[in-house]
């Protein structure tokens, strides 16, 4: 959402600028990013979403910086639902690790289940809604009659390597950029470097690393990985 909303300065000030300058405590939150905030930014946008998509003179602006998907993935992308799970998951969470006590193998199980639950419910709601969607790496282009001819890196999969794949877009992509691609339209969606596909410590294979706040000594940005132990967390300038 907010790749997507930040590709116009204007419109994403006019539309979405409250959701960090309401409360002072949310301000500067990218810069040491919790679960609590990400939800609250992504609830705020999401619920700004919505109304400008009730907005006629503001819908087709707003579907057009998404890159003009479904009507299916809009709503899975913005639903209140998906919000309100993650804030009950958040409340546990909190409950639990935060200020609650040891407890025993058996209500570990019991917690288990109950956060299973509210796994199901989530992908519920994803459901297929990605099943036309591209997340891409530019690799090599022919440009032919106003369209760009793009071999890409497909990077929706359960495991490396990336296969590659042909798509045709009407704008440039940058090779060090990751893009969001619908299905049958030719408007790829820049993403903001919030993840970044590196290669491991051993060089055996490539893994996704996340963005997780910005080292106050080094001034850098710091980014993790939920598949390597021995390097799970990187700076933005390690490759």
């Amino acid at each position: 959402m907010l790749s997507a909303l930040s590709q116009d300065n204007v419109f994403y000030r006019e539309n979405f600028s409250q959701c960090i300058t309401k409360d002072v405590k949310h301000q500067n939150w990218y810069l040491k990013p919790t679960f609590g905030n990400w939800n609250h930014f992504g609830s705020c946008l999401a619920k700004g979403i919505r109304r400008v998509l009730e907005t006629p003179e503001k819908k087709d602006k707003c579907l057009e910086l998404f890159g003009n998907p479904s009507k299916s993935f809009m709503w899975m992308l913005t639903t209140s639902k998906f919000y309100n799970i993650l804030f009950d998951i958040a409340k546990l969470r909190n409950k639990w690790e935060g200020h609650g006590p040891r407890v025993s193998p058996k209500k570990y199980e019991e917690r288990l289940k109950l956060i299973n639950s509210y796994l199901i419910k989530l992908i519920n709601l994803v459901n297929d809604n990605f099943k036309d969607v591209y997340l891409v790496s530019p690799l090599k282009s022919i440009y032919k009659d106003g369209v760009y001819h793009y071999q890409v890196e497909n990077l929706m999969t359960s495991r490396a390597p990336f296969k590659s794949i042909n798509i045709k877009t009407l704008e440039p992509m940058d090779a060090e950029t990751k893009y969001v691609i619908h299905k049958d339209q030719m408007v790829p969606v820049p993403l903001l470097p919030l993840f970044d596909v590196i290669e491991s410590p051993e060089k055996e294979q490539e893994a996704c690393y996340y963005y997780n706040g910005i080292d106050s000594k080094e001034k850098i940005a710091q980014f993790i990985s939920y598949h390597f132990s021995k390097e799970a967390d990187v700076h933005a300038t390690s490759k």
